[in-house]
């Protein structure tokens, strides 16, 4: 399961990997995922690129400092 977020409403904290997959339309995805766990993150699509597509288990709420 993903929400779709305009990339300036998603902030990102932490370190990430990504890898670039083609999809059969031809048009390219890249997934972003965390290191140490393999768990996704978000993708982006390249026909949208404005658009981050978040994982529902990366998603916390506010920060409390």
């Amino acid at each position: 399961m993903r929400a779709r977020f305009p990339a300036e409403a998603v902030d990102l904290h932490g370190e990430w990997r990504e890898y670039l997959r083609t999809a059969d339309s031809g048009n390219c995805l890249t997934f972003r995922f965390c290191p140490a766990s393999g768990a996704s993150l978000f993708l982006v699509l390249d026909i949208e690129p404005g658009a981050h597509r978040v994982s529902g288990g990366s998603v916390y709420g506010p920060r409390l400092a």
